[in-house]
């Protein structure tokens, strides 16, 4: 496995030893735990991203299709 070398703040730190203490698990593994929750929120982000602007482009279309639905089944004109 590779390794990094980050520095971090005395605060952050301080911070990192307390919450893995709690967990009970080390320091390196509360980071790795942090790292890829955090690369999960920003997966999550950039697809909800992606979803709202392929919403944004289809909306017109999708409009369109619901009113034609509409019109058959409730015989509104179009």
């Amino acid at each position: 496995m590779p390794i990094l070398t980050v520095r971090l703040s005395d605060e952050v730190l301080r911070e990192v030893d307390m919450k893995s203490k709690a967990l009970n698990i080390s320091k390196n593994a509360y980071i790795q735990r942090a790292i890829s929750n955090l690369n999960f929120k920003i997966n999550e982000d950039i697809k909800r991203e992606r979803l709202i602007q392929a919403s944004y482009k289809v909306r017109a279309n999708s409009m369109e299709i619901n009113a034609e639905f509409d019109s058959i089944e409730y015989g509104k004109k179009v």
